[in-house]
């Protein structure tokens, strides 16, 4: 089963969450995405801190590829994404597999078990090599453009691979980092064996078709290898991504308070005018227009900003509470298809705001904590336009980064001297880590369906980690 909710870390200051929509069979779907942060209230700057975030929509599904001119090249990239969603399933398959088995001592040592973190290791390299096998073998129908499609895809298959081998190796190096009878009970050691025997096929086989192996000596050639890894992956999830247009209400609200106070140091020059030229002379109506333009002109250029600012604050708060602080449109990108149709449609809302909470020492004391609540809310609609009638998509994925390092340097996270004793007996100080707990919370709903993720990030001076909470699962209501 599909999670609706994931979140990562994309680097050492980069928080990462995914949602899905599943798109509707015909008509519109209405969704809603929710996030919160619950941070100390002494570390957010003055600005808000929700503008250095990356917004991406993609399609998602079996492969979700959208048709081109060349029908041969649209097989192989559905096929090759299609296996790279498997070998994704396989890691976490494989990750869940270990820490499961690391948490019950018995399962992992029971030989007997109905399966090992090694059968998804076995899985994955069973579907690789009948990918390959299927994909890579060139026809005589061939054209150019499909011979080096089906070059790329080999070697997409074997980054995927890499990756995933990557990821089992540190899983097992985890899980057994904290036990050293667990690292030489029978099973893992198989794990091991089999990872190792893998990495060594995959060599072997990138040598035979000559592609390019980092030498671990080498920071130049450990470097090519992970420009051509994004290459190749860029290559192929290009295709699911949705073009992306964003319209600022910041922006449209500046240009209309600027208008609006044009217009009304205008209309109130014409009727100062209006009111005194009956009561004048027509000999003295001249001067005193002039003499009231000016006054008028003055008194609204030294109001100026003061205006502008007044105005703009209203206008944009009444469009940020009737409307949204920003519109998106995400339409079928135009270079894939004829129709640019829109696919999604979206508001979105940035709110902050300073709650109480209790003191977690003394729950029945008059003494109060507050805390910075960020928020950040998307609400809007997707469709299936005719144009994705070729395409074998079932869903729609939103991924958001979120740059935490303007926050990162305002946290103390240096390590802090503790006193340590030893068989009673105070023997000095060390020093412990100073980490700070960040409570994040992701909702996404529609219809009548209800999907939440809860985890914590950890900060320290190694920057950025997720650790799920007891409650963290994903649950639905």
């Amino acid at each position: 089963m599909e999670k609706h909710i994931e979140v990562g870390i994309h680097d050492g200051r980069w928080v990462e969450w995914a949602t899905v929509v599943p798109l509707p069979d015909h008509g519109h779907r209405r969704y809603t995405i929710e996030v919160e942060f619950e941070l100390p209230p002494d570390v957010l700057p003055g600005e808000s801190p929700w503008p250095p975030i990356q917004t991406l929509t993609r399609l998602d599904g079996a492969s979700g590829v959208l048709p081109s001119g060349d029908p041969a090249t649209d097989t192989l990239r559905r096929a090759a994404l299609s296996l790279a969603k498997l070998l994704d399933q396989a890691r976490r398959g494989f990750e869940r597999h270990c820490r499961l088995a690391a948490e019950e001592a018995d399962g992992i040592e029971d030989d007997r078990s109905a399966a090992s973190p090694a059968t998804w290791l076995g899985v994955a390299l069973r579907l690789a090599r009948e990918a390959r096998t299927r994909l890579t073998q060139p026809t005589t129908l061939d054209s150019a453009l499909c011979a080096r499609e089906r070059e790329l895809v080999d070697e997409f298959v074997s980054v995927c691979l890499f990756d995933l081998l990557a990821d089992a190796d540190r899983v097992l190096k985890e899980v057994t980092a904290s036990s050293h009878e667990l690292a030489r009970t029978s099973a893992v050691v198989g794990d091991r064996r089999s990872l190792d025997n893998a990495v060594r096929e995959e060599l072997a086989y990138r040598t035979s078709r000559r592609f390019w192996i980092p030498d671990a000596y080498s920071a130049t050639s450990t470097q090519r290898y992970v420009i051509r890894a994004a290459q190749l992956k860029k290559h192929f999830t290009e295709l699911l991504r949705l073009d992306r247009e964003t319209h600022v209400v910041d922006e449209s609200a500046a240009k209309e308070s600027a208008v609006v106070v044009a217009l009304l140091a205008g209309a109130s020059a014409f009727g100062f005018q209006l009111a005194f030229s009956e009561r004048l002379s027509r000999a003295s109506q001249v001067y005193a227009g002039l003499l009231v333009l000016a006054t008028v002109a003055w008194v609204a250029y030294a109001l100026y900003d003061g205006i502008g600012a007044v105005a703009g604050a209203w206008l944009t708060g009444k469009r940020y509470r009737y409307h949204a602080r920003c519109t998106t449109f995400c339409p079928v990108p135009g270079r894939r298809v004829a129709s640019r149709a829109a696919v999604v449609r979206a508001r979105e809302w940035y709110h902050q705001t300073i709650p109480t909470l209790p003191d977690p020492l003394i729950s029945d004391s008059t003494i109060s904590l507050q805390a910075s609540l960020v928020g950040y809310m998307q609400k809007g609609l997707v469709t299936r336009p005719s144009s994705l009638a070729a395409s074998d998509a079932t869903s729609i994925r939103h991924v958001f980064r979120c740059d935490l390092s303007p926050l990162l340097t305002r946290i103390h996270c240096g390590d802090v001297r503790v006193p340590v004793m030893e068989a009673g007996r105070l023997v000095g100080f060390d020093e412990a880590p100073n980490r700070y707990h960040i409570p994040l919370l992701v909702r996404v709903s529609y219809d009548d369906q209800s999907h939440q993720e809860r985890v914590t990030l950890v900060v320290d001076k190694r920057g950025l980690r997720v650790v799920a909470t007891p409650a963290g699962k994903s649950t639905v209501s």
